[in-house]
């Protein structure tokens, strides 16, 4: 079952969302502004999903806050936009409960030190870095766990397993991109 670990660092003003594919260690990450909405988090589903083709099965929140979760005086539960987008795609929500830090946290931290953390005002152009640390160097890395291969190659076995894009899709990541330029 592909799974995704969905993960956020923040770095003085802006914050660091990123999105891992436990298999293959393949990672979509974007710079977003601190105080991001769910709306944030949940168009990143969407834009992570269409960076890998597909739809995980599972997105696993670390260290989710007040954005992602809610609290009814009894119990947490994931925003209802968030649920309401993982069920668009036909996967589902989940919270990482290990004591040791998660892929996802794990590559904020990686990409945080390959890439210069932008000022507010040059989201786009950090994002641009971002893209490029993502797509020449991150996919060629060896996997971690997997001796002699590259995340690239098991990224292309992991990739099969994949759900399909949602057929409303385009319009969803034309509106997102539209709002944040």
């Amino acid at each position: 079952m592909a799974v995704a670990h969905v993960g956020f660092t923040s770095v003085g003003e802006l914050g660091l969302l990123a999105v891992v594919l436990r298999y293959s260690r393949a990672s979509w990450a974007q710079w977003v502004d601190f105080n991001a909405s769910t709306a944030t988090f949940g168009y990143a589903l969407i834009h992570a999903a269409t960076f890998f083709g597909g739809v995980p099965r599972r997105w696993m929140f670390e260290e989710p806050d007040c954005r992602v979760l809610a609290w009814d005086g009894h119990r947490e539960y994931f925003a209802s936009l968030l649920e309401a987008i993982a069920d668009h795609m036909g996967s589902s929500l989940a919270l990482w409960h290990e004591r040791y830090r998660g892929p996802a946290t794990r590559a904020c931290e990686r990409l945080i030190w390959a890439t210069a953390c932008p000022r507010r005002a040059d989201l786009g152009a950090g994002n641009g870095v971002l893209r490029v640390a993502l797509d020449d160097t991150e996919l060629r890395q060896p996997h971690p766990r997997q001796p002699g291969r590259s995340i690239a190659e098991t990224f292309a076995e992991e990739r099969v397993h994949l759900l399909p894009l949602p057929a409303s899709w385009t319009a969803l990541d034309s509106w997102f991109e539209a709002e944040n330029g």
